[in-house]
């Protein structure tokens, strides 16, 4: 998205167990923050906030790759256009 041009509002990356091997939190983290997009990592996705700084990144939409959790409702209603 970044490299397309997209407008990139946030990034939300979910930190890995210390058992994983392969590990992604530190290069998305680093990605995001080289272009400025606000970033956010969290371990417990059901913390109240995290809806709240959905919100706060004014995008309309969000993107979820890889991600093997549920997230709470309120995260996905945060977007005007929803969560993909």
């Amino acid at each position: 998205l970044v490299a397309s041009g997209a407008e990139v509002c946030g990034v939300l990356s979910l930190t890995q167990d210390e058992h994983e091997q392969e590990r992604y939190e530190g290069p998305i983290r680093d990605l995001a923050l080289s272009h400025g997009i606000p970033f956010r990592e969290t371990k417990f996705v059901r913390d109240r906030e995290l809806a709240r700084w959905a919100q706060d990144t004014g995008a309309a939409t969000a993107i979820g790759v890889g991600v093997r959790i549920l997230l709470p409702p309120s995260f996905y209603t945060a977007f005007q256009l929803g969560c993909w």
